[in-house]
């Protein structure tokens, strides 16, 4: 028997083998993100060159997030968010700065009951930059409008299993983190009289999401869009910075989320401090 006519067969038997039906794999994820917040501002202008704040916001317990109906949400959010910023005065009423914020790890709470085993991280992390211009409505009320951009490193756990087809397919589990922009626009009425200054207002911000379950025909360890941006939230909040010092103010404000695309969301708590620093020219 000649080389060629077996080689024929052997190979029209590859390309058959080849041609099959793709590997079906179920896919399952979660990821921990922040809470939803406000701005770190009052939405008044700057009375100092520079400006150093601080925030710690809670989500208030027992009103733990949850998953809106059919919203498909691997996530755990975190309990706990850390923010802070340095603002310079460009004018009497602009200002700039560069922000950081962190939710932490440590009492995250799962959006599902479903929910896979969250990140084997200690926080989730973003940076970015902050503008606010503050219009003068009267002598003593302003109305701010702030801009943030931030990206934020999403940190997520994965799992994957094959469901059909599965001679040629493989198994995989592990994480990672990945990119994720994160803008928030805020209108900020405030009350200035002496050191008290009375604020509130309406915040648009972004929301990470991941999807809890997925089923593929194809899946490759390297795709690149575990973590989505998310839909647009609205938070309605309220607070009050007290100048105890003509360096130091102290804050406490109260914020809730009001849409519920993805989580429902009861009402969260801040606290923090700022330092004024330098006057201006």
């Amino acid at each position: 028997m000649r080389v060629g006519s077996i080689a024929v067969p052997a190979l029209a038997l590859i390309s058959l083998s080849a041609c099959g039906p793709e590997p079906v794999y179920l896919v399952r994820r979660a990821a921990l993100v922040s809470h939803p917040t406000p701005p770190l501002r009052t939405g008044a202008p700057m009375t100092e060159v520079v400006e150093i704040s601080a925030r710690s916001s809670t989500v208030i317990m027992p009103i733990t997030p949850r998953e809106a109906q059919d919203a498909n949400s691997g996530l755990w959010v975190a309990r706990t968010n850390l923010a802070g910023s340095v603002r310079f005065r460009a004018s009497a009423r602009w200002d700039v700065g560069l922000l950081f914020e962190t939710g932490l790890r440590r009492g995250a709470m799962a959006v599902a009951d479903d929910s896979l085993v969250m990140p084997d991280v200690t926080a989730v992390n973003g940076g970015g930059v902050t503008a606010q211009y503050a219009i003068p409505l009267s002598k003593r009320v302003s109305l701010g409008i702030a801009v943030d951009f931030l990206l934020i490193k999403v940190p997520y756990h994965e799992v994957v299993v094959c469901l059909e087809n599965c001679e040629a397919a493989t198994h995989s589990g592990g994480g990672g983190r990945e990119l994720t922009g994160l803008p928030r626009i805020a209108f900020l009425p405030s009350y200035r009289d002496r050191g008290v200054t009375v604020y509130g207002g309406v915040t648009l911000v972004g929301h990470p999401v991941v999807a809890k379950t997925q089923v593929l025909g194809e899946w490759s360890p390297a795709i690149d869009d575990r973590v989505d941006s998310g839909p647009t939230y609205g938070l309605l909040s309220a607070g009050l910075d007290y100048r105890v010092t003509s360096v130091l103010h102290l804050f406490a404000e109260g914020f809730v989320p009001v849409t519920e695309t993805v989580v429902r969301y009861g009402p969260s708590i801040g606290f923090g401090l700022r330092l004024s620093l330098g006057a201006p020219n």
